[in-house]
């Protein structure tokens, strides 16, 4: 999982996670930063994750990342900007 541009195996913390596995499982491999911090997590939450970092993304990838982090908080989900086909 993804938080803050850093790359975290949280493989192990799932079945000790509070919340349900699906939580993590569902963001398994995807940017959780919205997820994680929309929660209000604990500092001894930041303090686990920190345990589980394996690595940072690489620049290219993190602005990737961080571009459609931006997108997503600028636009507003409302029955007139859903396109279907």
């Amino acid at each position: 999982m993804i938080y803050e541009d850093q790359v975290y195996d949280v493989t192990r913390f799932v079945e000790e996670h509070p919340g349900e596995e699906e939580v993590i499982l569902n963001r398994a491999g995807k940017d959780g930063t919205g997820a994680f911090d929309e929660v209000g997590h604990s500092k001894e939450a930041h303090k686990q994750i920190r345990e589980l970092l394996i690595d940072s993304l690489d620049e290219a990838s993190a602005d990737t990342i961080t571009k459609a982090r931006l997108a997503t908080r600028k636009v507003k989900k409302t029955p007139s900007s859903v396109v279907m086909l």
